[in-house]
């Protein structure tokens, strides 16, 4: 766990951000996606419920606040941030000073299962909709930059919480200035994981999802209108891209480190590690539209397989 390995001595405070942008980012994400699950998986006829039980979920009485966590992922978010605050307020003046204890059973145990316990209880709403090919939903179709603008809000989100309390370790001490060696090394090696984890993040596919979505009419089917006109992605394979990218966030954290040693009076980590994000974040971006645009393209295909082959439930 990041946390237990970035952060020295933490305070309630961190481990509420910590802890609490990562529900965050889990709980929104099920429940975004949830809706585009059901509908693939039904409507295409991946599982098979019984008439009877069909006609169960068709007639049942589906309480208001379950209907609400359906339609507003950010809602559902919220709901976690606030059992996160309460799991935290409790659990830290019970387990301190082994807040590590907590940490783990909270991100192996409590988390999961308290999100295992929200996405059932939302279940019941996206399935009726499957079946009856209907919504709860209202308000304007998806497009790409809705996808990348949560995506990449939900992803510095758990970065800032994870990395900003890392300042206190002795590896992070401004005490010998921006052109440290030492502070230098560490920092790229931070700029580097932190590349890692959004280009792992940036492969992650929704293609079945997007089917479900595309089923559904929750996606604008000119959902982008071209691939992204990126030099790197037409002319180098991903490999070679991804070294590109190591190489330059290297040398763009060692310039700025020796930038702001000859610029900057004072020393501050949080400003410099913003600002050796920002290329980070435009590498994110383009990788994350390329996945994004790739995806829509085969979701289109097996949807107009789907229609073509009359393997769809509503038209049968």
């Amino acid at each position: 766990m990041s946390l237990v390995r970035n952060v020295i001595n933490i305070t309630l405070p961190e481990l509420i951000m910590g802890l609490g942008m990562i529900a965050v980012a889990i709980t929104f994400s099920a429940v975004r996606d949830s809706r585009g699950y059901w509908f693939y998986a039904i409507q295409a006829v991946k599982i098979f419920e019984p008439e009877s039980e069909r006609q169960r979920l068709i007639t049942a009485n589906i309480p208001a606040w379950r209907q609400l966590l359906a339609r507003s992922p950010v809602f559902a978010a919220l709901l976690a941030f606030i059992f996160v605050v309460a799991i935290s307020a409790v659990g830290y003046s019970w387990s301190y000073p082994h807040i590590d204890a907590l940490i783990y059973l909270c991100g192996f145990f409590i988390l999961p299962f308290f999100s295992l316990l929200l996405l059932g209880s939302i279940v019941i709403c996206h399935t009726r909709e499957a079946i009856l090919n209907s919504s709860l939903t209202t308000g304007s179709v998806k497009n790409i930059y809705y996808y990348l603008g949560y995506d990449v809000l939900i992803s510095l989100l758990v970065n800032f919480a994870l990395v900003f309390p890392i300042a206190r370790k002795p590896a992070f001490s401004l005490a010998d200035g921006y052109n440290s060696m030492l502070f230098q090394i560490a920092f790229c090696v931070l700029l580097l994981a932190v590349l890692l984890f959004m280009l792992f993040f940036a492969r992650v596919s929704r293609r079945y999802i997007m089917v479900g979505e595309l089923i559904a009419e929750d996606i604008d089917l000119s959902f982008a209108r071209r691939p992204l006109p990126s030099l790197l992605a037409v002319f180098l394979k991903q490999h070679r891209r991804y070294i590109i990218y190591f190489f330059s966030v290297i040398l763009w954290g060692i310039l700025l480190c020796n930038s702001a040693a000859l610029l900057v009076d004072s020393q501050d980590f949080i400003p410099l590690y913003l600002l050796a994000l920002i290329p980070i974040v435009l590498i994110y971006l383009v990788e994350r539209y390329q996945v994004l645009y790739v995806a829509f393209i085969q979701a289109k295909d097996i949807h107009q397989r789907l229609k073509n082959n009359k393997i769809l439930l509503s038209l049968r």
